[in-house]
């Protein structure tokens, strides 16, 4: 065997070839179209022809080439838009803030009635100092007790469904299935269902207005204080993972009944390159990405810094609270300069679900005169009837009574997702897609040329190993 091979060397080095007669072989067997004949032995117009219409075919080959590569570094995508049909659906959390932030009646009893008297609240964007201060912790006390407790707003509310209701009778709720968080100003707020210990998720298999959640408030319109233009709740439907500080929400108004349909979406994004550049960061004060929580704790990061204090809420600082001095010439200020859009460190999220809401409305008791007393009304309202003439109470409900109605109309989800246009493997195929039809080539055109090379590299060796023998 050795000597075989001995015999198969010495063949070799005596067949080298040189680069000419290499070239002139790989041109009679190349797969790349036209290419032999602009370097065969024939009519010097013909191989001028061919010259002219291979460098063409070349020239639109590699200007496609450079479209193609442009395109796949936009990273384009496409948004498919499908409707999926559940037999439940998870309920939203339902957040809601009165408008009117504070009690009147408890504000003119606490330490803050001279802010009050000067006409600085609710907080305005007045800068100038009070020439006064409270404590960080003892203001913090006062704006918790002169919000409206959820005792004093609430006046019924009623869940339904198929597990808790038989029969058609409603499932009354009641504040205990509340919780509490802090708006911008202080201002105590109320979710229900917030998905937390204690609060089990509610879902519903139902449609139709009549099914899910009824909430009825009295805003106390005559306790609000001076100054406030509107009178009315701040509805927020949400996620329970997300915080509805910060939401965009709706407002209803009193003397309405509020129909809400709610609709679920659900959106998936891209991360980058993409345009949307989904992700998530680790967040201080919150154990689950969003990007509300972000923007929260961004706002929260400015206050800090520019007042060394914290605000009611921001979660999770250990440092105290603004006394009224800072509040009224640095939180309040720095609140309403924040802006999401410059401070756009939190990326989108790369999933999400969001409750879409449409409303319409009706006029809540239109006439008192035939509330009978099997009617479907809170026991509040009622009560005021015994103690109130028609005309009064009829004001009272137009003026004071918020009923808001949470429905699914349907048990659907749209599923909204980003899905890459134009990735590697649609790159490669347009690009060979263009190279097998401009020039007949492929893939293994390319190793045939990789192979001259070393064809032609491996006889040079020979040559100049036998010149130097």
């Amino acid at each position: 065997m050795k000597a075989r091979f001995a015999r198969r060397m010495e063949k070799i080095v005596e067949e080298r070839m040189t680069v000419k007669q290499i070239f002139n072989r790989y041109v009679q067997t190349s797969t790349l179209h036209g290419f032999r004949f602009i370097f065969m032995d024939t009519f010097i117009v013909r191989r001028v022809l061919w010259t002219i219409l291979t460098l063409t075919m070349a020239t639109i080959f590699f200007k496609e080439l450079r479209n193609s590569i442009n395109l796949f570094y936009e990273y384009p995508f496409t948004t498919t838009s499908t409707i999926q049909y559940e037999p439940s659906l998870t309920f939203p959390a339902i957040s809601v803030c009165n408008l009117n932030h504070f009690l009147l009646s408890k504000i003119k009893k606490s330490k803050l009635k001279p802010l009050y008297d000067q006409g600085r609240l609710p907080f305005d964007n007045n800068l100038e100092n009070p020439g006064f201060d409270i404590q960080g912790e003892e203001l913090y006390s006062i704006l918790k007790t002169s919000s409206q407790s959820i005792d004093e707003i609430f006046l019924s509310c009623e869940w339904k469904s198929r597990d808790t209701a038989k029969n058609g009778v409603p499932n009354p709720c009641k504040p205990n299935n509340f919780t509490v968080y802090s708006g911008l100003y202080g201002q105590s707020c109320y979710t229900f269902n917030p998905g937390v210990s204690g609060y089990p998720l509610l879902s519903l298999s139902e449609t139709g207005v009549n099914m899910g959640f009824k909430l009825e408030l009295d805003l106390k319109s005559k306790d609000s204080l001076q100054g406030i233009q509107e009178i009315g709740a701040i509805v927020i439907v949400h996620h329970q993972q997300e915080t509805p500080v910060l939401q965009a929400g709706f407002v209803v108004s009193p003397g309405f009944q509020t129909f809400v349909e709610i609709k679920v979406r659900q959106t998936e994004n891209l991360p980058p390159p993409y345009a949307t550049k989904c992700g998530s960061k680790p967040l201080k004060n919150y154990q689950i990405y969003r990007q509300s929580s972000c923007f929260l704790e961004q706002l929260g990061d400015a206050i800090e810094t520019k007042c060394k204090c914290k605000s009611s809420f921001m979660a999770g600082r250990n440092i105290p609270y603004c006394s009224l001095r800072q509040t009224v010439t640095c939180l309040m200020p720095t609140i309403y300069d924040f802006d999401r859009k410059t401070n756009n460190n939190c990326p989108v999220d790369c999933e999400t679900i969001q409750y879409l809401s449409s409303l319409s409305y009706a006029r809540f008791i239109s006439n008192v005169t035939y509330l009978s007393k099997n009617a479907e009304q809170s026991s509040y309202i009622r009560k005021l009837k015994n103690s109130m003439s028609p005309k009064k109470l009829q004001k009272y409900i137009e003026e004071n009574i918020v009923a808001v109605q949470f429905f699914y109309q349907e048990m659907k989800k749209e599923k909204v997702k980003q899905e890459p246009s134009y990735d590697f493997y649609k790159l490669i195929g347009d690009v060979g897609g263009q190279l097998g039809l401009l020039l007949g080539a492929s893939v293994l055109t390319l190793v045939e040329f990789v192979d001259l090379f070393i064809f032609t590299l491996y006889h040079q060796l020979l040559r100049l190993s036998k010149k130097k023998s």
